[in-house]
């Protein structure tokens, strides 16, 4: 794993998210650990999987898969067009972030696969 050059005494502040790095980066390879962790996406995707009344993960995963189709990611996940903009204002107000922002959206579909890749979440069924 490598890192950007810090100073000997940040190092133990950086151990919790060289350890993160490690558990989501592929196994028998050289790997980067920036950009691998972002504690303001990952709280993000920490709000949305603990948001009980409705799949907050799967509905952003396929909101952001399909570039913010609406049509598409309503069909995609068997909800109407409607259900799907509720949901998406949900997580909206939950994270505190505009999913249309492609900053966010990309930072957040980087946590997505990133807490996926770890095995923390269940891998979508469909094309990615």
């Amino acid at each position: 794993m490598l890192s950007s050059p810090m100073l000997l005494s940040e190092v133990p502040g950086s151990v919790d998210d060289l350890h993160r790095a490690c558990q989501i980066a592929p196994v028998g390879r050289l790997s980067s650990s920036q950009g691998l962790y972002d504690s303001k996406a990952a709280g993000w995707v920490a709000s949305l999987i603990h948001y009980r009344r409705a799949d907050l993960v799967g509905t952003v995963r396929s909101y952001l898969r399909q570039r913010g189709k609406w049509e598409a990611a309503a069909r995609e996940l068997g909800l109407h067009r409607n259900s799907l903009r509720h949901r998406i204002s949900i997580a909206t107000k939950l994270i505190a972030a505009d999913p249309d922002d492609p900053d966010v959206s990309a930072e957040l579909w980087l946590a997505l696969r990133g807490v996926e890749a770890a095995g923390l979440l269940r891998a979508p069924s469909g094309p990615s």
